[in-house]
């Protein structure tokens, strides 16, 4: 079974890029709006690459208490030396070594596309929860069609390694319908941020 991918093929969040920024400040801004409105005080950010989207989190709701897991040892020890004060642990997000219902929110950034077994990872971030589940994933094909328009991944038709799942708004929402009740999915231009509730 294929684990998630570990890192990021183009470091976006250090990107010097005028619009990379314009885009990532907009993805951040739509999240930490949509984390703000669940009350949640306790998160964990499953799949959290080198914490980068986890201490944003942080620093934009210094109230909670938010920690990150990551399957690979050298990124999340990357995570825990970029980011003192947050709990970064290795982990995958098909098992979190976690009791049932031990947060508030549990969320998963980027991570569902690269998975061979989305649903066992949504599962376990709903298992984990005690109301909340948060999920983003790339807005296709407006992903696809950006990479191809920046001349990337031509020959993969604007498909970056390691996304072996795509969703629209419409097949995102049909996916997770089964599971959850109230789902609400905003556009963060190129992403999809999706909260759901428990049913």
């Amino acid at each position: 079974m294929t684990q998630n991918i570990q890192g990021n093929y183009y470091d976006k969040h250090n990107s010097k890029n005028p619009v990379v920024k314009i885009l990532m400040k907009n993805f951040h801004a739509v999240l930490n709006k949509t984390i703000k409105a669940t009350g949640a005080k306790t998160i964990i950010d499953a799949g959290c690459g080198e914490g980068h989207t986890t201490k944003i989190i942080k620093d934009a709701n210094p109230e909670i208490s938010i920690e990150g897991i990551e399957i690979g040892r050298e990124t999340a020890e990357k995570a825990r030396a970029l980011n003192p004060g947050i709990k970064f642990e290795e982990g995958t997000i098909y098992e979190i070594k976690r009791s049932n219902e031990s947060y508030d929110l549990a969320i998963s950034t980027e991570v569902l596309e690269h998975l061979e077994e989305p649903l066992k990872g949504l599962n376990e971030l709903k298992r984990v929860s005690k109301k909340f589940v948060l999920v983003t994933v790339p807005n296709e094909p407006l992903w696809r069609i950006t990479n191809i328009a920046r001349l990337s991944y031509i020959k993969q038709f604007g498909n970056t390694p390691g996304h072996i799942n795509h969703w629209s708004k419409r097949k995102l929402k049909k996916f997770l319908e089964p599971h959850f009740k109230n789902i609400k999915i905003k556009k963060a231009l190129l992403w999809l941020v999706a909260l759901c509730e428990k049913n």
